[in-house]
């Protein structure tokens, strides 16, 4: 199969590190047309209104913490008055707090048209994490006999550009398969990825997808690649951090989300092993000598902690399980102290339990119809049936319906994809058929489930590197956590 290597999109800034891998990934591309939109406050005036929210806070406060020009300050604070949202004191207005509360939220021009760009993995039906408004075609440097070819990747100060040919992960590609298009709900949620991070706003999905008029201009997406770097972070002194991270080729910092995608590529795992052999790692070995002494680790802890029917499980659940294990090791090592890890573990918490409720959902395909088809329109009935369900008894003693359940039933569980989704489609079920394994094992349990969502929301889900929470999981919730999942993993294995 010939490949094709023309559409090459390249928008990194810069090497991020000497040990750093140059990739470009198989993607689909959808071109998506939007009335324009955009935050309600710039970053300078959300930062502002912050610190202003907090009573007698100066300007020479706000530039120590900062670092802006007390000039620039005064500046936005100006703009804040205009808008109404500070007062003559420098105190928030009513209107000011009610901002503070909505500070996310997008303003749209109904009069105004916008491209952006949505993002398809190629062999799996998952959508790349972020709404993007503006794509960089790389320049290209054709090679001879139909090689892939060089980009430039910088240009010298004499005008000389630098040229490097990415590793092109062709095994993904020619795995690649058809895909439906991503639907307006699917659009709007990366959209919030990107526009609405560490906010938890409730919104009205139905009137916002109406308000952005969110339409395709091509049907049939473009197969594209989109280049970025894997490497080793660089410290002070030199040493290296054991765990390799993924940039976000759109410059979202790094990318965790994409980093556990691209481990499906074997062909890569080799060729970080060999680029980055030699490197002195923080924790005082080499690379190399770590990793392997990692991968056996791993299989010890997996084969202490799990079934021996671990391996009779899905091929995705098992590889979520091993890096849960994984992350728990190298915060082990670190002394609970990498954030990296932490953001691991917490995704592949939620990507397991994800899994395990889509299986569920595989084996009683026609009963989950029924909910869809005669519960998911009618939020009053899913309310109902959330209530009846639970004064059954059947998940806790407790008949009282968790708030998080009842937010999510609000929304259309056919097209949800999150884990909460996932969970309110399957409590439903139980008004149809009753004979799922789940039933049984998730009592006591539920609680468990809300905190996960929770806690991938909070320190994973749609964040640059700079919005990073400030410090990883901590060792008690670490061990609280994989507790958790040990368990409810085994007991799922017992009864499957």
């Amino acid at each position: 199969m010939e490949i094709d290597y023309n559409k090459i999109y390249y928008q990194i800034k810069h090497r991020p590190s000497p040990k750093s891998i140059l990739i470009a990934i198989p993607f689909y591309m959808y071109r998506v047309i939007t009335n324009e939109f955009e935050y309600s406050l710039n970053f300078f005036q959300k930062l502002v209104l912050h610190f202003k929210a907090k009573p007698g806070i100066k300007d020479e406060t706000i530039s120590l913490y900062t670092g802006l020009d007390p000039k620039l300050i005064s500046i936005v604070k100006f703009q804040l008055q205009q808008k109404g949202l500070l007062n003559e004191f420098d105190s928030l207005t009513e209107n000011g707090n009610k901002m503070l509360r909505e500070i996310y939220r997008l303003m749209i021009n109904y009069d105004k048209k916008k491209i952006g760009y949505v993002f398809k993995y190629v062999d799996q039906d998952i959508n790349y994490q972020y709404f993007i408004e503006r794509v960089v075609p790389a320049e290209k440097i054709e090679s001879l006999k139909k090689q892939p070819p060089k980009i430039v990747i910088s240009t010298k100060g004499d005008g000389e550009d630098y040229l490097e040919t990415p590793y092109f992960l062709n095994d993904l590609y020619e795995n690649r398969v058809t895909q439906k298009p991503p639907d307006a709900s699917e659009v709007l949620q990366l959209i919030q990825n990107s526009y609405l991070k560490q906010n938890q706003l409730e919104y009205n999905a139905e009137e916002l997808i109406s308000q952005l008029d969110i339409r395709f201009l091509n049907d049939k997406p473009d197969t594209v690649w989109v280049c970025t770097y894997i490497y080793l972070y660089l410290n002070d002194n030199e040493t290296y951090e054991p765990d390799w991270r993924v940039l976000d080729p759109f410059n979202f910092g790094d990318n965790i989300n994409l980093k556990y995608y691209l481990i499906n590529s074997k062909n890569l795992l080799t060729i970080i092993q060999n680029k980055f052999a030699d490197a002195k790692l923080s924790i005082g070995k080499i690379f190399s000598d770590f990793q392997e002494k990692l991968v056996k680790q791993v299989e010890e802890k997996l084969l202490s902690d799990f079934s021996s029917k671990f391996y009779k499980l899905d091929k995705n659940l098992q590889f979520y399980l091993e890096a849960i294990v994984k992350s728990v090791i190298l915060l082990e090592n670190c002394n609970y102290n990498d954030l990296d890890a932490s953001l691991s573990f917490s995704l592949n918490l939620q990507n397991a339990l994800e899994n395990i409720l889509k299986k569920d959902k595989e084996n009683r395909r026609n009963t989950y119809e029924l909910v869809f088809s005669e519960l998911d329109k009618d939020r009053a009935a899913k309310r109902k049936e959330l209530y009846d369900i639970y004064n059954k008894n059947i998940f806790s003693n407790d008949t009282i319906v968790p708030s998080t359940l009842l937010n999510v039933s609000k929304t259309s569980l056919s097209n949800g994809k999150s884990l909460l989704s996932h969970l309110v489609s399957f409590i439903l079920t139980y008004k149809y058929d009753k004979t799922s394994v789940l039933f049984k094992i998730l009592r006591d349990r539920i609680e468990f489930f809300i905190e996960i969502s929770k806690l991938r929301n909070e320190k994973g889900h749609g964040q640059t590197s700079s919005e990073k929470p400030l410090r990883p999981l901590t060792k008690e919730e670490i061990t609280k956590y994989y507790n958790f999942i040990r368990l409810f993993v085994n007991d799922y294995i017992k009864n499957l």
